[in-house]
């Protein structure tokens, strides 16, 4: 028969023994946590953007544009348009240079936070927010697909305004 003082080694022996076993620990580099927190920013952003688009829905507002055309750009279907064979004049001509600007100086996954000062211009949306890490891509998509200003200022960021302005400017002269 076993005595209570060899049950009470035991159970000391096992409680020593879970205790120096080590415990699995999630510990990250700075690298995976950095792209962890980005993917978690973009998935924030991706979150906002479904809420819009939910609102949106919600209201079932009829599209006051006068021509538009939604496409699915895997099979080139169109999902949703109107007037869209017809010709108009090209609604922000700067908007545009921004974007040929952006592109032909800008990295596509060139990443920059967004500050209070890039979303002072009027247009704004709800996509760019204050302190978001968001891609030059993204915000080229922003400027052009909702046509967004805050987006066309937050692009000059990355060359600096000054610099984006003259490059502007002289494709403009060309």
């Amino acid at each position: 028969m076993i005595s209570m003082k060899k049950i009470l080694y035991i159970f000391i022996v096992f409680f020593i023994f879970f205790l120096c076993i080590p415990k699995p620990t999630l510990a990250l580099t700075q690298t995976q946590r950095t792209l962890l927190l980005q993917q978690v920013e973009i998935l924030r952003y991706e979150i906002q953007l479904l809420q819009s688009l939910l609102s949106n829905l919600r209201r079932q507002q009829e599209i006051s544009a006068a021509s538009y055309l939604a496409t699915d750009l895997s099979d080139n279907s169109i999902i949703l348009g109107k007037n869209f064979n017809q010709s108009y004049p090209i609604a922000s001509i700067t908007k545009l240079m921004n974007a040929v600007i952006s592109r032909e100086n800008t990295k596509k996954d060139r990443t920059i936070t967004i500050t209070e000062k890039m979303l002072e211009p009027l247009g704004q949306s709800p996509s760019p927010f204050s302190s978001l890490n968001i891609n030059a891509e993204n915000l080229l998509k922003a400027s052009l697909i909702q046509s967004t200003n805050d987006a066309a200022e937050a692009l000059t960021y990355f060359l600096g305004k000054e610099k984006f302005l003259d490059l502007m400017n002289q494709k403009a002269m060309v």
